[in-house]
């Protein structure tokens, strides 16, 4: 798809590609959230969504700033940073996928509210044609997602990965915008939220991985996401100097990455292990449409209330 989005002159047709090409990533991610799920010790689980979390901002400063300000440097064209592209991703395709042994499936040992697992117990029991490396079905997967969403303690665990990052998107997404009102250049700003910033929130998920996965730590981050809002809200009503501005970006990124990978790893950890790949991106796609409606509801508020109740 990279090859084809290299070469094509279509605005409709690149349109087409991308859309393709974020289907079969999506499918990808699944299997590889599914395969970490399955191989990873719970205690593990900081440290795997950390090198994740890594490798994907640091695809994206290779991607977005490093192959396209090499097209520009050696004069050639841009579609050359997509067979660059291309070449990456096939190159730790095969490095990854030609060694790896993939586990046998899980069957779920604990009784998640007294639901899924006798359900799944009296189904599959140890006189079921079945046996106990046999994978679930897709209608199985489907009707343990419904009975987990029945059970009082997922529909708050629901609402909280829906809304966790709620202030922080607004903040994020009509902070650039406030910037280029207060007349900062917005190349500066680019530089300022893709190098600095991405520098900055790799450190948080390296920072989240490495703290000890517990309610404990995960509240005190989620404390410490506050402060860069706050210090967002001051700059909006006080204003602020240039490196006034970078350390607030790089403070929001810190503490926005570190508490991405610590809420990453606790979504993994409370996966039912029957159906990993099918819980986990259950709760991957809730917070997804969370943090989107949030960006929607982001510029409504600013167009009519302004920058500050932000």
């Amino acid at each position: 798809i990279m090859l084809a989005a290299g070469t094509t002159t279509s605005v409709l047709n690149l349109a087409l590609l991308i859309i393709a090409m974020n289907f079969f990533t999506a499918i990808q991610d699944i299997a590889v959230d599914g395969l970490a799920i399955d191989c990873a010790q719970t205690e593990e689980l900081g440290w795997m969504n950390t090198m994740q979390l890594v490798g994907f901002k640091a695809g994206i400063m290779i991607g977005g700033g490093l192959l396209a300000a090499a097209c520009s440097y050696l004069d050639v064209p841009f579609r050359y940073s997509f067979y660059s592209m291309a070449a990456i991703v096939l190159f730790v395709l095969l490095a990854c996928v030609l060694p790896l042994t993939e586990p046998k499936p899980k069957q779920n040992p604990a009784k998640r509210g007294g639901k899924t697992a006798s359900k799944t117990e009296s189904k599959h029991g140890a006189g079921s044609s079945e046996d106990s490396d046999s994978r679930p079905s897709i209608a199985t997967s489907f009707r343990s997602i419904l009975d987990a969403c029945r059970q009082p303690e997922h529909i708050v665990m629901l609402l909280f990965i829906a809304t966790y990052k709620g202030g922080e998107v607004m903040a994020d997404t009509m902070f650039k915008p406030f910037l280029v009102d207060s007349g900062f250049d917005r190349a500066e700003i680019s530089v300022w939220s893709g190098v600095y910033g991405m520098l900055a929130s790799i450190a948080g998920s390296i920072l989240g991985g490495s703290l000890p996965q517990t309610r404990t730590w995960v509240t005190l981050i989620a404390a410490a996401n506050i402060i860069p809002q706050v210090l967002r809200a001051a700059l909006v009503v006080v204003g602020g100097s240039q490196p006034t501005v970078i350390a607030v970006i790089m403070l929001g990124a810190l503490t926005g990455g570190a508490l991405s990978t610590c809420i990453f790893a606790w979504m993994m950890s409370a996966a039912d292990k029957a159906f990993a790949a099918s819980h986990y991106t259950f709760f991957a796609a809730v917070e997804v449409t969370g943090k989107f409606h949030f960006q929607v509801a982001s510029g409504l508020v600013a167009e009519h209330l302004g920058y500050g109740p932000m």
